[in-house]
């Protein structure tokens, strides 16, 4: 493993770059980490471990975290998340969140807004909120 993905790892695999650089990852050891593959830089000022999930770095990318039913298929709870579209990518954004990026081609994205987002976990919301997520998702149609 090298410098940058070493310290990365400190982080759960995703940092901002004031975080890195406090671990000692400059902009040049960023810059030389991106340029092979070692580090992928997800959105501006933020980088990830290129072994993360694609849905995560999707969704951080767009702005927020997985939610609903793709943080239930990503921690492998798949009783309610069955039927659901592989395509379809449920993403947690703060409400009053601006400049969101769009997704890659070929994904929807369905928004969860809130104004308290729940849990330490990044990447991810906790398994209670994504149950309850997933059960207003299916109740109001949404998919």
């Amino acid at each position: 493993m090298d410098f940058a993905r070493d310290r990365l790892a400190r982080f759960d695999g995703m940092a901002r770059a004031r975080e890195l650089d406090a671990a000692g990852v400059d902009r040049d050891r960023r810059d030389i980490g991106v340029m092979y593959g070692s580090l992928l830089k997800v959105r501006k000022g933020w980088y990830a471990d290129p072994d993360l999930p694609e849905t995560v770095r999707e969704a951080w990318r767009i702005g927020g975290r997985v939610a609903c039913v793709s943080a239930l298929r990503l921690l492998g709870v798949d009783d309610l998340a069955g039927g659901e579209s592989e395509e379809s990518l449920h993403v947690e954004l703060p409400r009053g969140a601006s400049r969101l990026r769009l997704s890659s081609p070929g994904v929807t994205i369905v928004r969860h807004w809130t104004r308290h987002p729940a849990g330490e976990n990044r990447f991810v919301v906790p398994l209670e909120i994504a149950r309850r997520q997933a059960g207003r998702c299916r109740a109001s149609g949404r998919r």
